[in-house]
């Protein structure tokens, strides 16, 4: 590499290679030829061959033979993976684990050890059904799983839950973070800042500790089904029957998605060991081993003889809870925080316990057995007690029924009525399992994202387990390789070869990793494992070869021996080595990868797409198959959908149309024309308990007053006076219209303002509005409710009391009376603005139809009425949404409607109303005059398929990055329509965060709004104005026939 390539800024682009001599082992300079793995085994075969030659007195010669005969043999039956045949003699489970119901026992109890030790042992029971006298032996799952307790350690402001571990040595933690995850699609100059973070916070690892990386889908929608049954209850209680059946059919689509595997729900936390001796390689070699045994017998004669036993059990747990917290807790939070810039938080014992319970169990979790809880006395002292629901101990009641693991061969098992394959990266001599290359940086940050994502990767668990390995073993390799290489290429030189290339190019590697370490980064170990759940073989054995092939050039094999094992290391609950733990005495392999810090972010399941709300509510999108979920009513938000025809817009639509009609009145505006517009089909989806009205027509008061009733005191007064606020801006743009004199309207506002004022203050006015309220639109008080023609008397220099006025307010004051009246008196509008409402106010879903209005400012004039009719009916109500559909025109057209949407952005959700604007050309919107209003008050936008024209408008006026804006424009975005999904590009503004998320809709969906002529047709045929459901399913059937796809 030269000096100038290394000098070149990093970008997200930045392509980068693997060093595939890092980490390897030169041959050894006594044996050359002998790969690395093999020196060990070796040498202990020729030490066996000594002594067979002495046992049975062989001469030189034939205990050579026998010498070279132990090695081939060994060499051909292992080749370049010695564990692997190592393994094949681990002994499975004797019968299998079995749960020995047993009673918790404290560490401060004298007899814990005692009981400790005995419940390692294997045990005899009588084998059901096996006749009289038949034992079976088991092996007890403390052996191998020495999980002790739950700990909730609550000192100084920070409160976390770990698994406390015991085994025959010590005592361990593996502690849990609740981590966030990095959202997968970052912007440019995010990703190499992320980069060198987790890069930063490897090279900063605990010294003798490990830290684990998790993430895993499964097939689960009970969340979800719960969430749309709560929904089915609510529609049910305000009888919206259609809803009802919507929501059981979405039920079913959640299903049928999950069980394709396009709909999975995402986990991700990572686990930090602690152990109490820091920095030991324990179980790397033998003397280690012998050193730990005689440093316990050690401490135990010392407490003996001193007398301090007795003492120490009874701090036990406050100490351990001490030390973990000081050492473990404390010290990882602020490396992942800090250092790694990585969103963390610790979990709760209860989630703790949730997330163990459904990981071994299924249905509800109950009371936690037992926990101990660390905490700080009133003194200051730091103190613990058991929290007891339960005498069984957590380990018994957590392993219970399904919850035992059942070996059912060497390359399985079973655990919840699920067969478990396990899979690894080839660690082999040849060290297979690297990766050629990640790519650009980016795609390294969403290498496993990319294999995690894929559609037929599901009910599927990433475990990567990271240590420190030893970077002076490391370098010294490194350099031996780069003097072989140059000694490689004298030989070359010598034989009359320019070079050898081989060995050159293990020179650079060599070379290019020792800058590394220079540089101050570390080598890491890396153990990944990757668990496949499935109900069946067939289907595990599918599943384990499509990760494979996932994976590509990375060789990713599964697990034929002891897939048990790799299983147990991955769960929190031990404290093995991932990948070693069956070789790290006597003869010591390690299948870990070795990787400099700098590659390792590539292997790290890091990534996944962030979740905007927690809450399974509202309409239900897919990311990367992860569901995600928006709700304008309970999140009050404002929104814009945009999508070319036939890109899914009306569908999309509906969606948030249905799931608020549950909690308050959706308002709309539709600007299409109206028979073949998607709100014309939903309103006559609904029947009566739904309104289209047509203004051209259908008369509304658009000074009458909201119905107050149902909200509180404060939010009365909140909302009466953004109504009187609006009512003038409406006054105001009414006698305006399209004229543009600045004076004029500087006068009219300040006379229409004299002029409400005076109007709201008569007290017969008062009475009027009230009495209409109280009667309700059937009433005769209804009808004679102020309107226009009630509020122009008060616009005379009478009423105002302008007795001194001067030229221009008389001009302002003639200008407004023979605007309002020519209004009031105009044969197309005069009618249906000037007399009382005949909207029904109480209707869940209320359209206004502004289609077939021809004069530009009769049609201006409209939109404002209609525009204030859905803001005095949303006041009338705690929550409400209101829908624009295809403004493009008038807000291009009609600056004054333009300030009113704009408003309506800004200070709508002051009285509980969310905003949408819904069109095929959304243009207009940014070129109008409210347009900053509008995008500042924006929460998110939903774009769909576009064209090249829109995608270069929506990349320079809402700073959408190109490589995902250019999608929209593409076949990338076009409705899968065998799967019923349409694509959409989320823009969340509070973050600017992005999301390429897929909507599955359902057939009953897609059919009722089905519009084109011979679907009119089966409609009218099968469906009344009130449709039962019986209509419906039977439309539905007939429907289906008919799609092309049958």
């Amino acid at each position: 590499m030269s000096p100038n390539l290394e000098q070149t800024k990093k970008t997200a682009d930045t392509y980068t290679r693997t060093i595939p001599a890092f980490g390897r082992t030169p041959p050894f300079f006594l044996l050359p030829f002998l790969p690395s793995d093999h020196v060990q085994p070796v040498m202990y075969l020729g030490l066996a061959s000594v002594l067979i030659s002495i046992t049975f007195n062989l001469n030189f010669i034939n205990g050579m033979l026998v010498c070279l005969w132990l090695c081939g043999t060994w060499l051909a039956l292992t080749g370049y993976r010695p564990w692997l045949f190592v393994n094949q003699f681990m002994p499975l489970p004797k019968n299998g684990y079995y749960n020995l119901p047993s009673d918790f026992v404290s560490a401060e109890n004298s007899d814990f050890e005692k009981i400790h030790k005995q419940r390692q042992f294997p045990f005899r029971v009588r084998h059901p059904g096996g006749g009289i006298g038949v034992m079976k032996t088991y092996q007890t799952l403390h052996k191998d799983i020495p999980f002790h307790a739950l700990m909730e350690i609550d000192l100084d402001g920070y409160k976390a839950a770990i698994p406390l571990l015991k085994d025959n040595k010590e005592w361990s933690a593996n502690i849990p973070f609740c981590y966030e995850g990095i959202h997968h699609e970052l912007y440019d100059d995010d990703v190499v800042g992320t980069l060198d973070s987790v890069t930063e916070l490897l090279d900063n690892l605990l010294v003798g500790e490990r830290i684990t990386f998790y993430q895993g889908k499964y097939s689960d929608c009970q969340e979800r089904i719960g969430a749309l049954n709560s929904e089915t209850a609510l529609s049910n209680q305000k009888q919206l029957s259609i809803n009802s059946i919507l929501m059981e059919a979405e039920r079913e689509r959640a299903k049928q998605l999950t069980h394709k595997g396009l709909r999975q729900l995402w986990q991700q936390l990572i686990f930090c060991s602690w152990r109490q001796s820091k920095g030991q390689n324990r179980g790397l070699n033998f003397l280690t081993n012998i050193i730990d045994n005689c440093e316990l017998i050690w401490q135990t004669f010392t407490q003996l003889l001193l007398g301090t036993k007795k003492q120490k059990l009874i701090f036990t747990y406050a100490s351990l809870g001490q030390s973990i917290f000081s050492e473990g807790l404390m010290p990882w939070l602020m490396l992942l925080k800090n250092t790694g810039k990585l969103n963390v938080r610790f979990l709760s014992v209860d989630e703790l316990w949730e997330w163990l319970w459904q990981r071994y169990q299924t249905g509800p979790a109950p009371l936690i057995p037992q926990y101990i809880k660390v905490f700080q006395n009133q003194q200051g002292q730091v103190v613990a007690e058991i929290v007891e629901n339960s005498p069984r101990e957590t380990l018994s009641v957590l392993f219970a029924n399904h919850g035992v693991p059942f070996v059912t061969a060497r390359n399985e098992l079973k655990i919840k009525d699920q067969l478990v394959a396990a899979m690894c990266l080839d660690g082999g001599i040849k060290q297979e399992g690297k990766p050629d290359s990640f790519g650009t940086l980016r795609e390294q940050l969403r290498y496993i994202l990319k294999i995690m994502a894929r559609r037929d990767v599901r009910d599927t668990e990433f475990w990567v387990e990271c240590e420190l390995g030893d970077n002076a073993i490391i370098s010294d390799n490194l350099q031996k390789t780069a003097q072989q290489s140059s000694a490689s290429n004298k030989q070359a030189a010598e034989k009359g070869k320019v070079l050898d290339v081989f060995a050159t190019e293990l020179q650079k590697e060599a070379i290019l990793a020792q800058k590394l370490l220079y540089q101050g980064h570390v080598g890491l170990k890396v153990g990944f494992t990757a668990l496949l759940y499935r109900k069946d073989r067939s289907e595990l054995e599918r599943a384990t070869q499509t990760l494979a092939h996932a994976f590509g050039r990375a060789k990713l094999i599964r697990e034929e021996q002891v897939a048990w094992i790799r299983y147990l290391e991955t769960s929190p609950l031990t404290n093995k080595r991932q990948l070693t733990s069956c070789n790290e005495s006597g003869l010591v392999f390690d299948p870990r990868l070795p990787f400099p810090s700098t590659e390792v972010p590539g292997l790290l399941p890091l990534s996944q797409p962030r979740s905007v709300f927690a809450h399974p509510k509202g309409v239900e999108f897919l990311c990367e198959s992860k569901p995600l979920y928006l709700h304008p009513l309970i999140q009050n938000l404002n929104f814009m959908i945009t999508a070319t025809k036939g890109g899914g817009k009306s569908v999309m639509s509906f969606a948030f149309v249905r799931h608020c009609m549950n909690y308050g009145p959706i308002l709309a505006m539709d600007m299409a024309t109206g028979a073949d517009s998607t709100f014309a089909l939903i309103a006559q989806l609904y029947g009566e308990q739904a309104a289209y009205i047509d203004m051209a027509v259908t008369p509304y008061n658009p000074i009458m007053m909201p119905d107050l009733r149902n909200v509180d005191q404060e939010q009365q007064q909140k909302r009466l006076a953004i109504w009187k606020s609006q009512i003038q801006f409406f006054l105001l743009s009414l006698v305006m219209g399209h004229l543009e004199d600045a004076l004029l309207e500087d006068r009219c506002r300040s006379l229409l303002q004299k002029a409400t004022l005076q109007f709201w203050s008569n007290s017969r006015i008062q009475k009027r509005y009230q009495a209409a309220i109280a009667g309700g639109l059937s009433s005769t008080a209804w009808q004679k409710q102020p309107t226009l023609k009630d509020f122009l008397p008060f616009c005379t220099k009478e009423s105002l009391k302008l007795f001194h006025a001067d030229e221009f307010d008389e001009r302002a004051l003639v200008h407004i009376q023979r605007k309002l009246s020519s209004k009031i008196n105009d044969p197309n509008i005069g009618r249906v603005i000037s007399s009382p409402s005949g909207v029904n106010p109480k209707a869940v879903f209320t359209v206004f139809s502004l289609a077939g209005l021809q004069d530009r400012e009769n049609a201006h004039i409209m939109a404002l009425v209609a525009s204030q009719a859905c803001s005095q009916i949303g006041m009338s109500y705690p929550r409400s949404l209101f829908l624009i559909d295809e403004c493009s025109t008038i807000l291009r057209v009609s600056p004054s409607f333009a300030d009113l949407i704009g408003a309506r952005f800004a200070i709508g959700r002051k009285f509980g109303q969310s905003t949408g604007l819904i069109g095929q050309d959304l243009e207009s919107v940014f070129d109008c005059r409210a347009a900053g209003q509008i995008m500042a008050n924006l929460d998110f936008s939903l774009i769909g398929k576009t064209t090249t024209t829109g995608a270069q408008s929506f990349e320079d006026k809402m700073n959408i990055p190109r490589r995902l804006i250019r999608a929209c424009a593409s076949r990338q975005y076009e409705p899968w329509r065998e799967q019923m999904l349409s694509y959409w590009l989320l823009k969340w503004e509070a973050t600017g965060d992005f999301w390429k998320v897929a909507y599955g809709t359902n057939l009953l969906e897609l059919a009722l709004l089905s519009s084109n002529p011979h679907e009119k047709e089966l409609k009218a045929q099968y469906l009344s104005k009130s449709p039962t459901y019986s209509q419906i399913a039977t439309f539905v059937r007939a429907y289906k026939q008919q799609l092309p796809l049958n």
